[in-house]
């Protein structure tokens, strides 16, 4: 989201409402206090700001109170201290303390507006920056986060097709499958991959809130506004409402003398949108103007045979954000894994090795079951005490034949001669169990 706040707090009245009234008119959303009591009072409340101008010397709680409960609360706003003029005592140790600058009285409003700039543009490299360097990460980590499968095959070959379209895209599927991923990857490797790639979870913002950032005031949102050109990622359209959906329809076919839309549109959905037109939640019209391709990203139950080069992928890039040294997962682990049915997906695989690892020991090379989710061996268990025969022998046969074919390292001919097998009989056991080769 795109607002920049400002809180100004300050017990002497002219000031506080000349210094409100002039940031208002240069765009930004201001909000003020009379002391420090009330500004904290509005932190509790969960309001946000970046920049929040204080003076020192107030009653009650004055403004080093303040300072402190704005590094607590708001860790990574700024804070500008207000001082009497000739008190440099007081302005040091504010910026001891925590402050980012200071400004001395009489205001000078110019003066005021040029830190508030630096500070807005400083933020926004930063943010750009932080943006970028994550998206590249994860466009450099494509092919192993998403896998390799033949179930990724149609995927693949659309994301490359419509890479260098400038139309808007659909992605299916259900949570945690790496739409988000997908978007990102056709964003960079687009021709508008030096543009910003903006993403609106519409799951997570009341009506409101998306109203005012998608469309803005004056039609300055972030549809209209971003100025490099990028792609707008909208994940759970089906969240908007009915008039939202009408506005945005609207946006995209250039209706109602809209500004032209300087973005390109990358939506997703968990949702199946043609059962939620049926029901009247969703604009016919609309699903028609944003599936001019849909992706469909398949679970990961589907796609079991990627499982053991996810479990590596995550492995190796959170060993490095918590400090382990961890090979892989050992066997019987492994096996349990390829065994669960993973409704939530790549995003529910990652919490669990993350799980697996924290409670590993520092010195352990591979972690075992014992390191997994109560949950996920509790499913295991639920699969070992099914009475039914089949289902049991099916269950023990493929993990002999993976235990076998690990033994041989993955040598076909010499796991059929140890399991008794010809060849042919062994490929036919391995398609008919799913049995993965990794």
């Amino acid at each position: 989201m795109n607002l920049f706040r400002i809180l100004v707090v300050d017990d002497e009245e002219t000031i506080r409402e000349a210094l409100t009234s002039v940031l208002s008119e240069e765009g930004y959303e201001t909000e003020a206090a009379s002391d420090g009591s009330e500004a904290i009072a509005l932190l509790a409340k969960g309001s946000s700001y970046d920049v929040v101008i204080s003076d020192i010397k107030m009653p009650g709680i004055d403004g080093f109170g303040l300072l402190k409960a704005v590094k607590e609360k708001l860790p990574q706003s700024w804070f500008i201290a207000i001082t009497a003029f000739g008190s440099m005592d007081s302005a040091i140790r504010a910026l001891k303390e925590g402050a980012h600058d200071f400004i001395t009285k009489p205001l000078m409003f110019d003066d005021i507006l040029t830190k508030v700039r630096h500070i807005k543009d400083y933020q926004s490299l930063s943010t750009q920056y932080q943006t970028l360097r994550d998206e590249i990460e994860e466009r450099f980590n494509f092919d192993n986060i998403i896998g390799q499968g033949p179930e990724m095959v149609e995927v693949y070959r659309l994301v490359h097709k419509v890479s260098n379209d400038e139309g808007t895209i659909l992605i299916t599927g259900e949570a945690g499958t790496g739409k988000e991923i997908i978007a990102k990857s056709i964003h960079y490797n687009s021709p508008r991959r030096k543009g910003r790639f903006l993403s609106v979870n519409c799951n997570s913002y009341s009506t409101e809130i998306l109203e005012r950032e998608l469309f803005g005031h004056d039609q300055n949102g972030l549809l209209y506004s971003s100025p490099s050109k990028g792609t707008l990622f909208l994940n759970e359209i089906w969240r908007l409402s009915l008039p939202l959906q009408k506005q945005f329809l609207n946006a995209l076919s250039g209706k109602e003398e809209a500004k032209a839309v300087n973005v390109r549109v990358i939506a997703a959905t968990s949702r199946q949108l043609s059962r939620l037109v049926e029901k009247e939640e969703f604009l016919e019209e609309l699903l028609y103007m944003i599936n001019t391709v849909e992706i469909k990203m398949p679970p990961l139950r589907q796609r079991r045979n990627d499982v053991p080069f996810l479990v590596k992928h995550f492995i190796r890039r959170l060993n490095s954000e918590i400090g382990r040294k961890i090979k892989y997962a050992d066997d019987e682990a492994l096996d349990i894994l390829l065994s669960y049915n993973w409704p939530g997906n790549l995003r529910e695989l990652n919490n669990v090795i993350e799980h697996a690892l924290i409670r590993c020991e520092d010195d352990q090379d591979f972690f075992t079951k014992r390191e997994l989710p109560s949950y996920i061996l509790e499913a295991q268990e639920s699969i070992l005490n099914d009475a039914t025969l089949r289902n049991a022998t099916r269950f023990f046969e493929k993990r002999h034949i993976s235990t076998v074919l690990r033994k041989y390292q993955q040598d076909k001919r010499e796991c059929a001669k140890a399991l008794g097998l010809s060849l042919s009989s062994l490929y036919r056991k391995l398609e008919e169990l799913n049995v993965t080769i990794h």
